[in-house]
C-alpha cells in the first residue's frame, strides 16, 4: 500500500505527527541554556512561545510572525512592545508579502 504525500506541506497524515514541546523542555534536551542565533518560523506558534519563555532566549533571533493565523497586529505590537524589553528589535515592518497577507516578516532580534 502507498503512503500519500503532500509536498506542499498543507497536510498531516496518520504518521507525520510531530511533536510539541516547549523552549524549555527542548533546551533541556539538548543541554543549551541561551542560544547564539534562533530562527524561528513554525507557522503561528511564535507569538505564545516569545510571550511565555524566560528572556533573553538568545543573543539573536528571526522570526517570521502569521497574524493571518490567529493573532492580530495589535496583539503582536503589544509583544514587540513586550519584547523590546530584552531585545533591540530591527526589521518590525509591516508588510504583505508571499501573497498571504499583511504580516510582520524576518524581524530581527538582538539581545541587549
Amino acid at each position: 500500500m502507498s503512503k500519500e504525500v503532500h509536498l506542499d506541506g498543507t497536510h498531516v497524515i496518520e504518521g507525520d505527527e510531530i511533536e510539541m514541546v516547549t523552549l524549555e523542555e527542548f533546551n533541556k534536551r539538548v543541554g543549551v541554556d541561551y542560544w547564539d542565533l534562533i530562527i524561528m518560523d513554525i507557522e503561528t506558534c511564535e507569538y505564545e512561545l516569545l510571550k511565555q519563555a524566560k528572556h533573553p532566549i538568545a543573543k539573536q533571533m528571526s522570526v517570521e510572525f502569521h497574524a493571518h493565523f490567529g493573532q492580530t497586529k495589535e496583539q503582536l505590537d503589544e509583544l514587540l512592545k513586550m519584547l523590546s524589553e530584552y531585545y533591540y528589535i530591527r526589521q518590525d515592518v509591516w508588510e504583505e508579502k508571499h501573497h498571504a497577507g499583511f504580516n510582520y516578516w524576518d524581524v530581527i532580534f538582538i539581545a541587549k
